[in-house]
């Protein structure tokens, strides 16, 4: 992907530390990173798509984006719903001298501000929030804009200590983001885990995904999907794998005739279950037996 390189001189007055900018995108924005400078970008309003490493991702209200320098992305904004942009643009030795030759500000920064109490965290990159609260937000850039427009005395100071503010406010809800997204994950993992057990240890009865879902308090569509997100196959899946494994057994291990082993893990209807045999297999029961079957050894006297 060809992209501009941006530097930070060429969007502050010689001296200048910290840039507040506001930006409304129509159509394509062209793809670029910063040399030098670090930038926090909030989506005021507007909807899109975000292109960032060469991947496209929908954008809309409420979306926050704090980038390293050398991050290559692009905004396209909807036809029907152009971008209003809010861009804070600074570099690392701004908020400590110690950052000035620091090439991963967002690692450096989040433990820097933290340290005691996230130390164990290994934030990306880049970090990006979703449905942050526009008002919280909006007001903390209102602020920052006025002060860099107005240029009074001690601006500067003002700027700096609301940049640590913002900065503050966007760690805490990377930190509660991750938390919600980790206990979401634990969660599914639960869910799926006591399902499978389930499974295996009822394979024989009649399963059905609104019975597993009935179980765990969720509905039909979730549970089917949170079941192939875990596992990457569908529950009925699962049940068939595990069905076919015991009859593999069954044929290999007894002589126990087709149609009771079809019942013993489940299958009623014996044709139904020659169909997902071979499907499984590759070969009918009866095929499988003598290919696979293990004699006896015989009693000795």
């Amino acid at each position: 992907m060809q992209y501009q390189r941006l530097q930070f001189h060429s969007y502050v007055q010689q001296g200048e530390k910290i840039r507040i900018l506001v930006d409304e995108i129509h159509g394509h924005h062209p793809a670029h990173a910063h040399d030098d400078f670090i930038e926090i970008a909030y989506i005021d309003g507007g909807r899109g798509v975000h292109i960032l490493n060469g991947r496209e991702e929908r954008i809309s209200e409420g979306n926050l984006f704090l980038f390293n320098p050398h991050i290559v992305h692009a905004f396209t904004a909807d036809e029907d719903a152009p971008l209003r942009v809010y861009n804070c643009l600074f570099q690392p030795p701004t908020l400590d001298y110690s950052f000035k030759n620091c090439k991963d500000f967002v690692d450096v920064a989040y433990h820097y501000l933290f340290y005691s109490l996230y130390s164990e965290d290994d934030p990306k990159d880049y970090i990006k929030l979703t449905g942050v609260s526009g008002e919280d937000i909006r007001l903390l850039f209102y602020e920052m804009q006025r002060e860099y427009d107005s240029m009074e005395n001690g601006y500067e100071q003002v700027l700096k200590a609301d940049l640590m503010k913002l900065l503050i406010f966007i760690f805490r809800l990377y930190k509660k983001d991750n938390r919600q997204r980790q206990n979401a994950a634990v969660y599914k993992r639960l869910v799926v885990q006591e399902a499978a057990a389930y499974i295996k240890a009822n394979f024989a009865e009649n399963i059905s995904c609104e019975q597993l879902a009935e179980r765990a308090y969720l509905s039909v569509n979730y549970f089917r999907k949170i079941f192939k997100e875990i596992t990457g196959m569908t529950m009925i899946r699962m049940l068939q794998n595990i069905r076919m494994h015991v009859a593999c057994d069954l044929l290999e291990s007894t002589s126990m005739p087709v149609e009771q082993v079809a019942a013993q893990v489940g299958y009623d209807d014996v044709k139904f279950f020659y169909k997902v045999f071979k499907e499984s297999q590759n070969m009918t029961p009866g095929t499988y037996r003598k290919q696979y079957r293990v004699e006896s050894p015989p009693k000795s006297d």
